[in-house]
């Protein structure tokens, strides 16, 4: 289901506030909360409508007060880089070593140029927290991989900046081993 595959993709905004409560009841683990919110992220990204249905999901998801939705939607994507990032800080809290790097890729395909400054530094200092533990844990590890599924929203972020990325570029393959060398210089 966390990588949309189960019944042809996400389900519907209704099952997300079914898993939302679900995930707030008690004994739910920490690692089954960040499942949880991948599948809302996946159905917030794939909802036709952003209907009073859809915000209020978007509203338990991400724990916004509507002010800040309302803002966030002023911004195209915002919503879903902000809902990306949930999933990430999410997944680094799991104790789990599962990692659902199909939907990091799905999620990761927005448009971070148009979103809010402000979310979009969230995304940059997550980036920076998620390359120091990835230093920390090693190559070939699983902060290195998240970094992979996300890199294509790091480029595109510094494309038209001062500081656009130097060891790697968007032609550069998933498979290179930019991502697993000993200290990879890419913090922002």
């Amino acid at each position: 289901m966390v990588d949309g595959n189960l019944y042809g993709g996400p389900q519907s905004v209704e099952m997300g506030h079914f898993l939302m409560r679900w995930v707030k009841s008690k004994g739910v683990l920490v690692a089954v909360t960040a499942e949880v919110h991948c599948i809302v992220a996946l159905i917030l990204q794939s909802a036709r409508e952003r209907d009073d249905r859809w915000k209020a999901l978007t509203l338990d998801h991400l724990g916004i007060s509507e002010q800040d939705l309302e803002n966030y939607l002023a911004h195209r994507d915002t919503v879903l880089l902000a809902s990306l990032v949930w999933v990430i800080v999410q997944l680094t809290l799991s104790p789990w070593d599962w990692t659902p790097f199909n939907a990091l890729r799905r999620l990761s395909t927005l448009d971070i140029c148009g979103t809010a400054p402000d979310v979009r530094g969230i995304f940059c200092m997550t980036w920076n927290r998620l390359l120091r533990i990835a230093e920390l844990s090693g190559a070939y590890s699983r902060p290195v991989s998240v970094l992979n599924c996300i890199r294509q929203l790091y480029i595109s972020a510094h494309r038209s900046s001062d500081s656009p990325p130097t060891a790697f570029s968007d032609t550069t393959s998933s498979l290179d081993d930019v991502l697993h060398r000993e200290n990879p210089t890419l913090v922002i």
